[in-house]
């Protein structure tokens, strides 16, 4: 007997930049793993990248509906909220998760309110309140992220993001998942030996000297 597909939806505001590329990547395992994926999103921060994601996941008969929503609050959200109860509505979800602040509220304050039955994930990639810059904004999304913290499950991608969803936003350690951000190995593969010859020899670096190398973010919400 064939197990049933999972049909988990997306939910993202940026289309852009680190957040996109998770969700991304995360809508390429899905289908890898032979589940299906239904994307709600927004192109007022899209991208090239953004474009090609929806083509890929309408031409495998998955939904998608454009939120059409800003990083900020505003009256618009309402009208996407109306655009996710459809896609909701559409593709009935085993699995709902969301990524980042925005779309982790449109999501978890209708599961507040008993809105929403379907399982909730949440991913907020770094939240707004780790910046420590103050000010209005800092203080809105903040409230809102001790309001919903519960809602749901949420994924953290780093030990010090996960403190502080626990120590400032309230957050039930029974409600936290830690994943750390991982590796597309099947793309990013270990240089042979020929290749790390090259590349000293390109760069003019000594064949038998140390040599040190990163590729991240070196800051306080990503540690």
């Amino acid at each position: 007997m064939t197990a049933r597909k999972l049909r988990i939806l997306l939910v993202s505001e940026p289309g852009w930049t680190g957040v996109f590329r998770h969700v991304e990547g995360l809508a390429d395992f899905l289908y890898g793993a032979g589940q299906q994926v239904a994307l709600a999103y927004s192109d007022v921060r899209g991208s090239e990248g953004l474009t090609k994601l929806v083509e890929r996941i309408t031409s495998r008969g998955g939904p998608v509906r454009n939120l059409r929503i800003s990083h900020a609050p505003q009256f618009g959200d309402l009208r996407a909220w109306a655009r996710l109860h459809s896609i909701i509505q559409e593709f009935q979800p085993d699995i709902i998760h969301a990524h980042s602040s925005k779309a982790g509220a449109l999501t978890r304050l209708p599961g507040l309110l008993h809105l929403i039955k379907t399982p909730l994930f949440y991913t907020p990639n770094a939240y707004y309140g780790m910046a420590r810059q103050g000010g209005i904004a800092e203080f809105v999304f903040t409230s809102v992220e001790r309001l919903l913290a519960n809602v749901g499950h949420t994924i953290n991608i780093s030990k010090d993001e996960a403190t502080f969803a626990r120590n400032i936003l309230g957050l039930r350690p029974d409600h936290q998942f830690i994943i750390h951000n991982p590796v597309q190995i099947d793309f990013f593969k270990p240089a042979s030996q020929e290749q790390k010859l090259q590349a000293r020899k390109k760069l003019g670096i000594p064949e038998d000297s140390i040599l040190l190398g990163t590729a991240g973010r070196l800051c306080f919400e990503k540690d």
